[in-house]
């Protein structure tokens, strides 16, 4: 298995231009095609059903619309222009209310979507609504790059955080192309004592199947009473110099998570490295 192709959304922002570049490395790493995707936002008007707007506003807005997306696609063009790999460029035209089931459609056909990380002070066509959306309902794994930072390389020091859930399992397999090639896997457990499905030597299986693919690996397991998963995760990868970090997406359900809080949603708020996240 590889990544053959990789899907980017673009938006035109520095954190676009970033994003495009941090996946142009890793298409070249990989020998993969790198397709950027613009999104042309359809206007929404609110007006009443008795009165609706001029004929002409309707008009400046679609036209507004139009010149945003194709200053877009222009910016895409040229940054596409200086990669090393094999490059394409894509238009999705829809309402805002649509982007994520678009967007998922789209993704569909590519080994990978890479999106940025949502909630950023730039303005951005994917909100964090979407990205939940499309880490649920995409059926591909999502690259999450963070807002700030540059990122020279992506997949060389590898953390899986690893409960033994079916999500962690799906996002192991995802990521196993960039797992075969990183020159150190580090396995995290944390609080594993509490989850009661690791054995013996938590960790220890998921070590094995990975080395079986090549990967130099090694565990650890953390246990805190007083700090989250997500805090001792962030702490490790600080100590270990990640440069990626793998893990299941929405172990629990999303409107747990939604109302108490969790692993998923701590990370796509804090995240540090780029995440690879997969449901």
């Amino acid at each position: 298995m590889s990544y053959k192709e990789i899907l980017v959304h673009f938006d035109h922002s520095p954190a676009g231009v970033r994003r495009i570049e941090a996946a142009a490395r890793l298409a070249e790493r990989l020998d993969a095609h790198l397709t950027g995707l613009v999104i042309r936002v359809q206007p929404q008007f609110r007006f009443s059903a008795e009165i609706p707007p001029p004929a002409s506003v309707m008009a400046a807005l679609e036209r507004g619309a139009t010149e945003t997306a194709e200053r877009a696609a222009a910016a895409l063009d040229a940054v596409l222009a200086r990669q090393g790999c094999a490059t394409g460029q894509r238009l999705m035209d829809c309402p805002p209310a649509m982007i994520a089931d678009r967007l998922a459609l789209h993704a569909r056909y590519a080994d990978l979507l890479v999106l940025g990380q949502p909630g950023g002070d730039e303005a951005s066509d994917i909100d964090d609504h979407d990205a939940e959306l499309l880490l649920l309902s995409s059926g591909r794994p999502v690259l999450l790059i963070p807002h700030y930072g540059t990122f020279p390389t992506i997949g060389e020091r590898v953390l899986v955080a690893w409960d033994a859930r079916r999500e962690a399992a799906r996002a192991v397999a995802d990521a196993m192309p960039l797992i075969e090639m990183a020159r150190s896997v580090q396995v995290l457990t944390v609080n594993p004592e509490a989850a009661g499905r690791h054995g013996e030597d938590p960790g220890a299986d998921i070590a094995r199947h990975l080395a079986r693919h090549n990967a130099s690996v090694d565990t650890l397991s953390l246990r805190s009473d007083e700090l989250d998963p997500a805090d001792l995760t962030l702490n490790q990868m600080a100590d270990s110099g990640t440069d990626l970090l793998v893990m299941g997406a929405y172990g629990h359900s999303r409107l747990r998570e939604l109302v108490l809080g969790g692993m998923t949603r701590a990370m796509l708020k804090r995240m540090t490295v780029p995440v690879l996240m997969s449901h």
